[in-house]
């Protein structure tokens, strides 16, 4: 809800802040991006990351492969004004697997802003999740997700995606929360994230979520 998003972007807005711009093309010259998510908004990590339907997901696509999954990935990204097109890309490209082939990574994106056409809403490719490590994706087979503020939308691993252009004046954030299979090394090291003197004060759902946890 806008309610709950308003408060998560009340308590990262401080980081985000002070967050420097990119520096390369991939991650966005006019764009902030800050990690370790779970740290800065205790209502991201309790409204939002086990949030009953994204966590019903999860399970219904993660596993049949995994006995447990973990959120590997916690990122604001803020594009900003005149931010070019982020080359297209999939996040299970962290491993050395081959396509297509079953899921092994999840990925949520959570609007904390409107996300139009003319302030960067992610670009992203349907059906790319069948294709082989060959195919590249067209310009034409490119759709945004358009979507406001407070909405999430779900893709897997193997889509390609990226964000795209800011044609307006305000910064445009999004909020990625990836899950992957709990047998895999997490993109984002959370015991460092958020170390036992923070993750103690954690729910115990999440604790098992960012990893304090075993797999069998």
């Amino acid at each position: 809800s806008n309610k709950v998003m308003d408060q998560v972007m009340g308590e990262l807005q401080p980081y985000l802040d002070k967050t420097p711009h990119g520096e390369g093309e991939f991650v966005g010259m006019r764009t902030k991006r800050s990690a370790g998510l779970a740290t800065k908004s205790n209502t991201l990590g309790e409204k939002m990351a086990v949030h009953p339907l994204v966590l019903g997901v999860m399970d219904k696509m993660l596993l049949d492969h995994c006995h447990n999954y973990t959120l590997a990935t916690t990122t604001a990204v803020s594009i900003g004004k005149g931010e070019s097109l982020q080359a297209l890309h999939r996040d299970d490209s962290l491993y050395p697997f081959r396509h297509p082939s079953p899921e092994t990574v999840i990925t949520t994106i959570w609007a904390g802003s409107d996300m139009t056409e003319e302030n960067g809403a992610t670009q992203v490719v349907p059906g790319s999740h069948r294709w082989d490590d060959r195919r590249r994706p067209k310009r034409g087979e490119v759709i945004q997700a358009v979507m406001p503020k407070g909405s999430a939308i779900f893709y897997m691993g193997s889509m390609y995606h990226g964000g795209a252009e800011n044609f307006t004046d305000d910064f445009r954030t999004g909020i990625i929360l990836g899950y992957s299979m709990g047998w895999l090394r997490q993109e984002e090291n959370q015991y460092l994230a958020c170390p036992p003197r923070v993750a103690k004060h954690l729910s115990k759902k999440l604790q098992r979520l960012i990893g304090y946890n075993v797999h069998p």
